[in-house]
């Protein structure tokens, strides 16, 4: 168990840093003519909590760790949405479509979603049932896990609110979209367990900190641009006419509270 541990945290810790290094790139290609973006920055400060935090799980499962199943089965739960959205990012950096339109609502998204409430609580309440056996759990280790299962819940609601919200417009749904919001429900999950697994670890106890503020700060920056109260780079003007964007957007439609918060920038025209 775990060397299968080890495997996916790493891999996840690794699709993180790759997330941080293509918001960088997005970020600064995008800086000249727009400005630096409040939410690529904010996107990069969590996928580097995020990274080496699955790192260090690896790392430890490595060195004889002993990771229990239920922390097993949510960082399995969590890697599709990751593989997904990491998948479509680098297909948009190489040139290509970086999103697939989902028509409907297909009878397998829904009970998807079914399945994920139903085995997240079965490993919420396994883990509970465990909680502070063996050594105690440290205050260091628990607390900051717990805020960031709270943190990155919210935000996971104001991204999957806003593909609902959208659905009946593009009479379906982005897989982009849905992807990068299924992310965070998962990584709050794999928080929470791990919360109510930490038996004294404080090891991954830093990164875990640093992980504080930067929930925290992306938390700000997604509610204030799903209320349309922050000023952003794809909201402010350039010189020249903006002209296409070279690919659309998990959330490019007229309306939408998160509109273009992936997108590039717009490339300008000469006037």
């Amino acid at each position: 168990m775990n060397a299968v541990f080890a495997a996916v945290s790493i891999g996840l810790g690794l699709a993180y840093l790759a997330l941080a290094v293509i918001a960088v790139v997005e970020v600064g290609q995008a800086r000249r003519t727009r400005g630096v973006s409040r939410f690529g920055l904010a996107y990069v400060g969590m996928a580097l909590s995020c990274g080496p935090h699955h790192l260090i799980h690896g790392a430890e499962a490595l060195q004889g760790f002993n990771a229990n199943w239920p922390m097993v089965a949510s960082v399995f739960l969590g890697l599709p949405a990751g593989v997904i959205f990491v998948g479509l990012r680098i297909e948009a950096m190489a040139g290509g479509r970086g999103d697939r339109h989902i028509h409907g609502t297909p009878a397998l998204l829904m009970l998807g979603a079914l399945a994920f409430c139903f085995v997240a609580g079965m490993l919420v309440t396994v883990a509970a049932a465990d909680f502070g056996g063996g050594r105690g759990p440290s205050l260091l280790a628990v607390a900051p896990n717990l805020f960031v299962t709270v943190t990155y819940s919210i935000v996971g609601i104001l991204l999957l609110r806003t593909q609902t919200l959208r659905r009946v417009a593009l009479e379906g749904w982005s897989l982009s979209g849905l992807s990068l919001g299924a992310i965070f429900p998962s990584c709050a999950l794999m928080h929470l367990v791990y919360a109510l697994s930490a038996k004294g670890d404080l090891t991954i106890c830093p990164v875990d900190v640093f992980g504080v503020p930067a929930s925290a700060h992306f938390l700000w920056v997604v509610h204030r641009l799903y209320r349309q109260s922050m000023v952003d780079w794809n909201r402010r003007p350039i010189v020249g006419a903006p002209g296409r964007a070279p690919r659309a957007a998990p959330w490019a439609h007229r309306g939408d509270p998160l509109e273009e918060l992936l997108a590039a920038a717009a490339t300008p025209e000469p006037v």
